[in-house]
């Protein structure tokens, strides 16, 4: 799968007509424009991989099912592929109870209490495969904070559960995540 790669404004406005007129070549390019990040993303909160391009490979159709809709920038495009596929994610895991656990937590943790220590030397590659290690309902909660930059509220809603719940399940998701990267070192 390619990278995705940045275009000018002009040159996706331009993609984007052609894709609503049907041209075939410009949806493979739309499709290669963002199907690297979007895999990502899915592969992030449901870690298989043949799920996570089906996820994809769905999400993209929705797309260009509603093509002719859609009027937004290339940053607005990527946002709009990724919302589909987190809800997706989130519609398959719930199938599988991923987060029958997560309803259960008792202990809240305020914002305050959430540990924001980094280390800079750690590699991404690193980072990526501590938050495998994590367990499903950490690793997705974790995965939408840090990486898709969904606030507490938003995955909340998401995931139908309490914001103190959320915050508490990231809080402790992040301290497994900083044991597995200390143990790297």
């Amino acid at each position: 799968m390619r990278k995705e790669k940045r275009i000018t404004k002009d040159d996706f406005q331009l993609l984007l007509e052609k894709c609503k007129n049907n041209n075939r070549k410009a949806g493979m390019d739309l499709y290669h424009l963002f199907a690297h990040s979007i895999y990502n993303t899915c592969f992030r909160m449901i870690n298989n991989s043949f799920e996570a391009e089906n996820i994809m490979h769905e999400s993209f159709l929705i797309v260009f099912k509603k093509i002719n809709e859609f009027n937004g920038s290339q940053q607005e495009m990527l946002n709009y592929i990724n919302k589909i596929a987190i809800n997706k994610c989130l519609k398959l895991m719930k199938k599988k109870n991923i987060f029958t656990t997560l309803e259960d937590i008792h202990n809240e943790v305020s914002e305050d209490e959430i540990p924001y220590s980094y280390e800079p030397l750690l590699s991404v590659e690193n980072i990526h495969n501590c938050l495998k290690k994590l367990p499903d309902g950490y690793r997705i909660i974790v995965g939408m904070h840090l990486v898709e930059k969904i606030s507490f509220t938003e995955i909340a809603e998401l995931l139908e559960l309490k914001p103190s719940s959320v915050r508490s399940q990231y809080a402790r998701g992040l301290e497994k995540l900083i044991t597995h990267l200390k143990k790297i070192k």
